[in-house]
């Protein structure tokens, strides 16, 4: 049995044992991995069928027209057109549900759905639609331990296309219609996520929250998931430093998830944004956040993870932001946690290693380099260097967005390498330079332009 093969036997073997959640993760690896294979129309199937059985039809339709638009077997079209029109109908968008299956007698005759499809045809009728929840039910009353107050707000929808709609969604197929509560504003294009670990280390909360806290102070909007750990710190140390941050939810935009965010929710919506795609009233179900992973990831310029463990969601948003171009971005941690096991793969992969917010910029293309602000000043008291002098030569070539190898400086300046090494410590005194790891330098507080 090849490793394909085995990818999709668990796959569905997580989806059989009803651990749709997983069962989700693993066959959206699978079709990342093996788009051409024969069994990833399947696989996308059983995405669909997932969300359908949880009574997420809206996102259930998204699922099984990827699988129409994948151009599969006979058998399997037929199939994913008949669960359409079952998704339509509980949706009460009768016409929608004809339409579906009429397609499915006049393209597949011959297979065994045609047969079903005719069927229903004859005995549709219309029916109350099954939404979850159901309009003025708590969800705590269908099965759920914990119900998540709804939020009293004004929501605006956004559709592609419309004014205001982020551009880079559109990279989606389909691109996903939009209920944000809040504004999102032009200059939210220049935005990195930082998402991670719900059960973080303090170690991972601190470094989440300076990376949020520096890169929006310097006009970086921080996009995160909105989850328990590392996401929550990261709006608030996003909020914190004056910033902006974006909230991408994976529940309808009247729920508050998790609970205790509930002041939060009123805090982003004032300075930034909390945007999703599943309808009001959609409860925060496992299923949905494969979905808000790929959203977040599309939003942003690059995806930095901070705590993560072996099947952390946070991968499937970094796997995603590679798939769409973005940057990867991770943060070491203790090679004893298991928290550190995914970002440490993610390092082994490629990913860039991330230590200051100076190693988030210096990845990003020129044009959004030069948008982030320099907030940083010299230290109080600091004497500038001399015009003429070497210290001035050597913080010229200095760049705020992009540190330098010292070995790189020595040739640029033209000088020795133990009266560079004096200089750059003497300007790192005076608060004009800072060493990063592996001997590279970058300039702080009042500088040029690095020409």
């Amino acid at each position: 049995m090849d490793d394909a093969q085995r990818g999709y036997d668990m796959a569905m073997a997580n989806s059989r044992a009803r651990e749709h959640g997983q069962a989700v993760l693993d066959f959206l690896d699978f079709i990342a991995r093996y788009p051409s294979h024969p069994l990833a129309s399947s696989a996308q199937y059983w995405i669909g069928e997932a969300y359908y059985v949880q009574r997420d039809y809206h996102q259930a339709l998204v699922e099984f027209q990827r699988v129409v638009d994948m151009a599969p077997s006979p058998t399997t079209a037929a199939e994913a057109l008949l669960k359409i029109g079952l998704a339509h109908t509980n949706r009460r968008e009768n016409s929608r549900a004809q339409r579906a299956w009429q397609r499915v007698v006049h393209d597949y005759p011959a297979t065994e759905s045609a047969g079903r499809a005719r069927a229903l045809l004859r005995e549709h009728t219309a029916r109350r639609p099954e939404t979850y929840p159901p309009r003025g039910v708590d969800p705590a009353e269908l099965g759920g331990s914990h119900s998540p107050p709804p939020m009293m707000t004004v929501v605006d929808r956004l559709e592609p296309g419309d004014p205001g709609y982020p551009a880079r969604l559109g990279e989606l197929m389909p691109a996903p219609a939009l209920w944000v509560r809040g504004g999102l504003e032009d200059h939210d294009a220049l935005a990195i996520a930082i998402v991670g670990s719900r059960r973080a280390t303090p170690y991972g909360l601190e470094v989440a929250a300076q990376l949020a806290r520096d890169l929006a102070a310097r006009g970086v909007t921080i996009v995160s998931g909105f989850a328990r750990g590392v996401d929550s710190a990261a709006h608030r140390a996003a909020l914190d430093a004056g910033g902006r941050t974006v909230a991408v939810l994976g529940c309808g935009i009247d729920v508050v998830y998790p609970p205790e965010n509930r002041r939060l929710v009123d805090e982003v919506a004032a300075r930034g944004a909390l945007v999703t795609q599943f309808p009001p009233g959609t409860a925060p179900l496992p299923y949905h956040f494969p979905t808000r992973n790929r959203t977040l990831a599309a939003l942003v310029l690059g995806v930095v993870v901070v705590e993560a463990a072996e099947r952390s969601g946070s991968l499937s948003t970094a796997g995603f932001a590679a798939d769409l171009g973005r940057e990867v971005y991770a943060v070491p941690g203790k090679i004893t946690s298991p928290t550190s096991a995914g970002v440490h793969r993610l390092l082994r992969d490629g990913a860039r290693l991330v230590e200051t917010w100076t190693d988030v910029v210096q990845e990003l293309p020129d044009m959004w380099r030069r948008r982030v602000r320099d907030t940083a000043v010299a230290t109080i008291g600091a004497t500038a260097p001399s015009q003429g002098t070497d210290e001035e030569r050597m913080l010229q070539l200095l760049m705020r967005d992009e540190a330098q190898h010292i070995e790189r400086l020595i040739a640029r300046a033209g000088m020795d390498a133990a009266r560079a090494g004096a200089i750059l410590t003497a300007l790192e005194l005076g608060g004009w330079a800072r060493q990063l790891g592996g001997q590279r330098w970058i300039a702080i507080g009042a500088r040029s332009e690095g020409a």
